[in-house]
């Protein structure tokens, strides 16, 4: 028992070295063994745990294989959103956290309404994507703008438009990571409305995006 519990600090603690080193940027990658050595772990643990966190889907990881020197390998991997919010939530217990629940959300462990019902089976934008965003927004800013997020989602699905699926999806990827570039949301925003003019139609939720890179 003392085995396995110490096996799962030595998870954790790779997690939260990969997250300190990418400062929660889930497009920075690292070798695993120079996380090993900024966490001061043994290697000899290495493979079990950079496999065991893939599974979890909490790192995701980069092989390439070369022709040369024996086809050597070089691994590199890169925190993921689930990854990004498994350290700031324990990092940040006091913070206000809205947690998923099979398409509600719960604040403070109270289901406040099923907001994701109309792209719960969404096939042009990445729902799990909007959820994040909409979580991350709710806490860092405000409820409204929150539900302003997922209006815009919900009509960017109606229109299965692909092209505006796939902006709306590189908005919430920068808007998820920790220090948001403004200049690159407002550049995949307006792309967007010239992809999908008609979303002007919901002036009073695109007004509350924009001040998200204003």
């Amino acid at each position: 028992m003392d085995h396995i519990i110490e096996l799962k600090k030595q998870r954790f603690r790779f997690l939260e070295k990969l997250y300190e080193a990418s400062k929660g940027d889930s497009d920075t990658f690292f070798s695993p063994t120079k996380i090993f050595e900024l966490a001061a772990l043994s290697l000899e643990y290495e493979s079990g745990i950079v496999n065991h966190l893939e599974d979890e889907g909490l790192i995701k990881r980069v092989v390439i294989s070369t022709g040369k020197l024996r086809h050597r390998r070089y691994d590199s991997v890169s925190i993921t959103y689930k990854g990004i919010k498994e350290i700031e939530e324990q990092h940040f217990p006091h913070h206000q956290v809205i947690y998923n629940i099979g398409g509600n959300y719960s604040e403070t462990g109270r289901v406040m309404g099923d907001v994701f019902k109309d792209i719960q089976n969404a096939t042009v934008i990445n729902k799990s994507l909007v959820e994040n965003s909409f979580n991350k927004v709710k806490t860092e800013h405000d409820e409204e703008t929150s539900k302003a997020l997922v209006e815009v989602a919900k009509f960017i699905e109606k229109s299965k438009n692909p092209a505006a699926g796939v902006l709306f999806d590189s908005f919430n990827q920068e808007l998820n990571k920790s220090q948001p570039d403004k200049s690159k949301l407002k550049s995949f925003w307006e792309v967007l409305q010239n992809a999908l003019p008609s979303i002007a139609t919901i002036s009073d939720s695109v007004a509350k995006i924009v001040r998200l890179f204003a």
